[in-house]
């Protein structure tokens, strides 16, 4: 298991300067509610192979770390720059040492304000030296100087992205001389979606921190606030995981009626979260005595906390990954029910990497109806092997 990053900087805990953020965000994305303005994935099943033959999909490799916005601003009293990290509990930290250039002023010498960039922390571990390095892995834009980038495509996001922030952030640094700075800034790789082999063959072999399958996203696509269905997770069918809530069930002390014995290993209850503050009771996780003590040696408290699990088709079993201190709920039940049905339903590798020339074909069909060219006949679907089972 990789290494999960702390998310660096100082939390707000005075309620009035957190609203005022979360107001001031709102109104930045336009978004209905103050919560976690970010997208949401839905996960690859074998229809959504064929949403990579319709439609122009990017594809990059899904990291191991935390999802953080990056919130760019000025401060109206001090008239000086701020930067913080919201994350998906939407919870808001100042990060200091920070310094973002505005985009249009070739001096580097005016700040960047009202600036939304999306990205994920890392630990890159250098396996020669032992040393861990903080990224941030930017790889889309919500918001640029004020102005909501919700309706233009991933391809345009991407490019300012790249030209308008962090090419101007790094000049600034170089120019000041590359100060120490709380983590490094990178723009995430992506790739056109018939390039799925070279992602497997070269960028995941070459990554220093922990990776957990692919990211489709349509690079024809605006961004969407919460679930969007054109950006795409793919593990493979047996690593795909959900996040359930862990309820301990402790058996009576014996002689007591009220009394629980805590010595004794309990039942473990995954409940799905129905929304809001309902959860309801999904399945039973068998610990087992090697489990269940070394997480009273760690020292690891499984009540109540939300837990990822994936399904182990040998065992008939969940097995489990790790605690998700980063989430404030499991997965809903609505999305419980469509990962059930990629682990059912899902694509190996192989089959990926098999469907990249159709994938590409259609890619290169759309470029010439673009550019001009008459339009070739339609590739049939793929067809479908045979499924993978799952018992609950």
């Amino acid at each position: 298991m990789s290494k999960i990053p702390t998310i660096p900087g100082q939390v707000l805990t005075a309620p009035d300067e957190a609203n005022f953020l979360k107001s001031l965000v709102q109104g930045l994305c336009n978004t209905r509610t103050r919560s976690f303005p970010g997208s949401q994935p839905v996960s690859f099943t074998w229809k959504s192979l064929q949403s990579l033959e319709k439609q122009d999909y990017w594809v990059c490799e899904k990291s191991d770390g935390v999802r953080c916005l990056l919130l760019i601003l000025m401060n109206g009293s001090t008239q000086e720059q701020e930067t913080y990290f919201i994350d998906r509990k939407n919870i808001y930290r100042r990060v200091y040492g920070l310094q973002f250039p505005h985009h249009e002023d070739s001096t580097l010498s005016t700040p960047a304000a009202n600036t939304i960039l999306d990205g994920e922390l890392v630990i890159d571990h250098d396996e020669q030296t032992g040393e861990d390095t903080l990224r941030y892995l930017a790889f889309d834009l919500l918001v640029l100087a004020g102005d909501s980038l919700a309706e233009k495509s991933l391809q345009s996001r991407y490019g300012r992205l790249k030209s308008w922030v962090i090419e101007p952030y790094k000049k600034l640094l170089a120019k000041n001389g590359n100060k120490s700075q709380p983590f490094e800034l990178k723009l995430k790789t992506m790739e056109r979606a018939y390039s799925i082999e070279q992602v497997f063959n070269e960028h995941i072999p070459r990554l220093k921190h922990g990776n957990d399958g692919l990211i489709f996203t349509c690079a024809e696509s605006g961004y969407v606030n919460g679930t969007d269905s054109r950006i795409i997770k793919w593990k493979e069918p047996s690593e795909n995981s959900i996040d359930f809530k862990i309820m301990l069930r402790f058996p009576p002390l014996e002689g007591s009626d009220r009394d629980l014995d805590f010595s004794k290993k309990p039942i473990c209850e995954l409940h799905q979260w129905e929304g809001g503050k309902m959860y309801r009771w999904y399945d039973n996780w068998d610990i087992t005595d090697e489990e269940w003590r070394n997480s009273n040696k760690d020292g690891i408290d499984l009540h109540d906390k939300i837990g990822e699990f994936s399904w182990s088709d040998d065992k008939q079993d969940w097995r489990f990954l790790r605690i998700r201190d980063d989430k404030l709920d499991g997965n809903h039940c609505t999305v419980v029910d469509k990962i059930i049905e990629s682990i059912k339903d899902g694509v190996k590798a192989s089959e990926l990497i098999e469907n990249a020339p159709r994938i590409r074909s259609t890619w290169k069909e759309r470029e010439q109806r673009r550019s001009g060219g008459l339009p070739s006949q339609a590739q049939p679907s793929p067809s479908k092997p045979s499924q993978m089972r799952i018992v609950q």
